[in-house]
């Protein structure tokens, strides 16, 4: 005797239940993973926070100190930086590149 179609319709429905509750389940683990890895990152950033700011704060402090000696405002960090990269772009400050192509020099003469 075959088993009738109503049973297989059942089965279809719990086997399509069934799929449906594993990607909800799958999605709501996701969820929990996203939460703990922004949650370690939020630790992480309050730690190198800590760590960072009585430098930062020295900093603002040398900053200052100049801006009261020279009468003048204090260099942005923007432009602090910007002068740091291009000194050590140029040639004299005895960059990569600069040493690459001086070993490219003595190696063709």
């Amino acid at each position: 005797m075959a088993p009738n179609a109503a049973f297989f319709a059942t089965l279809l429905l719990f086997l399509n239940w069934l799929k449906s509750f594993f990607f909800a389940l799958l999605a709501k683990a996701l969820t929990l993973l996203q939460m703990f890895l922004a949650w370690a990152a939020s630790i992480g950033g309050a730690v190198w926070n800590f760590f960072t700011a009585p430098f930062q704060a020295a900093g603002a402090a040398v900053a200052n100190a100049i801006a009261f000696v020279t009468g003048g405002a204090a260099i942005s960090t923007s432009v602090a930086a910007a002068g740091v990269a291009a000194s050590r772009a140029s040639p004299s400050s005895g960059s990569w590149r600069h040493h690459r192509h001086l070993q490219r020099q003595r190696g063709s003469e």
